[in-house]
């Protein structure tokens, strides 16, 4: 595995056959430093510790930070530089001495100042059954003429309060004030132990170089017991405060482990040419050297850090170095309760920030984008609310550290975000459900307008089916089948609300077809109209009259299709063509009427000719008809009798 960025992660393989030789990728970035050495305070390289720590494929796995620590010229650099090839697969048989790893140098002036981090983490199989990232971190000495016991304590506490394995790197042998200078932790252990129940701590190693007396204690894992156990053993007659030290140093770590070395021989220790070869160095040294590292590294012998019991990831990382030298770079070094409630402040904040993602991955496919499928109201009320008591439980299980007081102040703090992050959920959820209303609506207005947005009028009954069957499709899509296994809608007020113009709507449309309707049946009614008055016409085409009982015959069947036409074509199921059919039905006996007179006026004309013609030999009447005078008189009442009968009947 590598990465693709500025800093890759090696992975150690455990097992590789002796000769196998790597380059090593990555470098020793300093993480913490000084502006000058007139400067009172550190200063956190925060980019280059973000970089190392919240690197993306490594910045949720667990985390092991190695450190080495202690005084000046002891080999510290030396040591890690060792262990950096161990890790990059390099046999140390055939270490040439060159190296591009952790800096280092013979000497007696100290040449690492600050805190350094190897870029590159070493990804292993852990102890815990997932991967975890491996770090190797050096630290200045101690103890020399240009740092004051504030600054000491400063590397010294980051180192302790960050590892995971500390090296404590002793020259000859453990005094007493060696394990005086742990009392600030052992003071934070106690708190942190009686707090949690868990030890603050995990392993302390000391390392012990040029150990002089292999005769009472040999060198090695053996030898280094045999001191721990003489260093650290309580007897009544010991006076309480050595007493009660070593309680504490035992209680405040899970491991304590000594390893003892012997001189590394004349080229290692007084010759500033040294390299770091292995042919250069004493056999005897070399082979614990190695012995030393590869049980050391070994992934069996590895745990990720751990506090508050809880472990560590990546990138949580970060906010504990920021936090630590927060309080450390005070003016005064800080109590042991300041270190305490720094502690207890990141890990309840570590706690919610884990507690908020756990929230956040059981909303599910809502958190992804506005892309995803909108979620039932009710789902969406019960998957919050579970997702919620899930959270709430995952944080109080991680928030023990600290006691009631930080534990209410971020579970406080926990739900406001929960919530906030809900509310967004909820109005991402509601602008989906609102696409869906709007979606649904307009299928049912495009189809009921295909069948609406003709001239011709629909009959009353298709229209009512048509709305009953796209209402009934639109409010199918406002729903979906909910976690319960019932189709339910996407939002009871929404789901009215679609009714409610979906019905308004259909009213309009109603309104729209009776209009259509009325021109519809009034345009029939002058059809059949015109219809009748053609045959009637038809019928009476000529000068001559017909019998009476012929017209009537020749009415009813003319009206008899006229109104059949008018029905054909007006069948739109409204009580409007009923009236209209009883108006269509009083206007063609109405003009029935104006035939009948007509035809009435046609036999008088017959009759009039009649008498003409027996009256035609009368001298009298030839006289009288002779007169133009008398014909006009005669004519013009005759016309007027017509008309008369026309306009007022016989």
């Amino acid at each position: 595995m590598r990465f693709n960025s500025l800093f890759r992660p090696s992975i150690y393989r455990h097992g590789l056959t002796s000769g196998h030789i790597r380059k090593i990728h990555g470098k020793s970035v300093q993480i913490l430093y000084k502006e000058d050495d007139k400067a009172s305070s550190f200063t956190l390289d925060l980019p280059a510790i973000k970089t190392v720590f919240e690197n993306p494929l490594i910045q949720d796995k667990p985390i092991c930070i190695i450190t080495v620590a202690g005084a000046m010229r002891t080999g510290k650099s030396f040591l890690l530089d060792n262990m950096l090839k161990h890790l990059s697969s390099e046999d140390l048989s055939q270490g040439s001495g060159s190296s591009n790893g952790f800096p280092w140098k013979g000497g007696m002036t100290r040449y690492t100042s600050g805190v350094h981090l190897w870029t590159d983490p070493f990804v292993i199989q852990g102890s815990i059954g997932e991967e975890m990232a491996v770090f190797l971190m050096d630290t200045q000495g101690t103890f020399d003429h240009k740092t004051t016991v504030k600054e000491n304590m400063t590397v010294f506490a980051l180192s302790t309060m960050t590892s995971s394995v500390l090296m404590y790197n002793l020259m000859h042998v453990i005094r007493e004030d060696h394990l005086q200078h742990l009392q600030l932790f052992t003071e934070y252990g106690r708190l942190a132990l009686k707090n949690s129940g868990s030890t603050p701590f995990q392993k302390l190693q000391f390392l012990v170089r040029d150990w002089h007396y292999p005769h009472d204690a040999p060198f090695g894992s053996e030898g280094g017991k045999i001191v721990m156990d003489r260093l650290l053993n309580v007897t009544e007659d010991q006076p309480e405060e050595i007493r009660k030290l070593r309680e504490h140093i035992i209680s405040s770590f899970s491991d304590l482990d000594c390893y003892l070395f012997p001189y590394p021989g004349p080229k290692v220790a007084e010759d500033p040419t040294f390299t770091g070869s292995i042919e250069e160095m004493e056999p005897r040294f070399a082979k614990y050297l190695t012995d030393f590292v590869s049980t050391t590294l070994a992934p069996e012998n590895l745990e990720p850090k751990k506090i508050a019991g809880k472990i560590v990831r990546s990138r949580e990382m970060v906010d504990y170095f920021q936090k630590y030298l927060e309080i450390f770079n005070g003016d005064e070094i800080p109590e042991p309760k300041s270190i305490f409630d720094t502690t207890a402040e990141v890990t309840n904040m570590h706690a919610l920030s884990e507690a908020k993602e756990k929230y956040i991955e059981n909303m599910g496919a809502l958190r992804q984008s506005v892309a995803s499928l909108a979620l039932v109201e009710v789902d969406l009320l019960t998957k919050h609310d579970q997702s919620m008591k899930e959270s709430i439980e995952l944080f109080t299980e991680q928030s023990k550290f600290g006691g009631e007081a930080y534990a209410k102040h971020y579970q406080e703090e926990l739900v406001k975000e929960i919530v906030e992050k809900f509310n967004y959920f909820k109005r991402l959820n509601d602008s989906k459900i609102q696409n869906i209303f709007y979606r649904a609506k307009e299928d049912y207005l495009t189809n009921m307008e295909m069948h609406c947005g003709k001239e011709q009028p629909l009959h009353e009954q298709d229209l009512m089916d048509n709305h009953i069957k796209y209402a009934k499709d639109a409010t199918q899509k406002f729903q979906r089948v909910s976690d319960s296994g019932f189709k339910q809608p996407f939002s009871n007020e929404l789901q009215e609300r679609l009714i409610r113009e979906i019905d308004e709507r259909f009213v309009y449309y109603q309104n729209l077809n009776e209009t259509k309707i009325r021109v519809a049946v009034h345009h029939a009614h002058d059809l059949s109209i015109d219809n009748y008055t053609k045959q009637m016409e038809a019928v009476l085409e000529g000068p001559l009259a017909i019998h009476n009982i012929k017209l009537d015959y020749e009415h009813k069947s003319a009206k008899s299709t006229s109104m059949d036409q008018f029905i054909n074509s007006s069948n739109f199921g409204t009580k409007l063509v009923t009236s209209n059919e009883r108006l269509l039905a009083r206007d063609i006996e109405d003009k029935y009427s104006y035939f009948k007179e007509l035809n009435a006026s046609k036999q008088l004309s017959k009759r009039l000719k009649a008498t003409v013609e027996q009256l035609s030999d009368n001298e009298t009447y030839k006289q009288f008809w002779s007169n133009p005078t008398q014909q006009k008189v005669v004519g013009g009442s005759v016309a007027t009798l017509v008309v008369m009968k026309i306009l007022f009947g016989s």
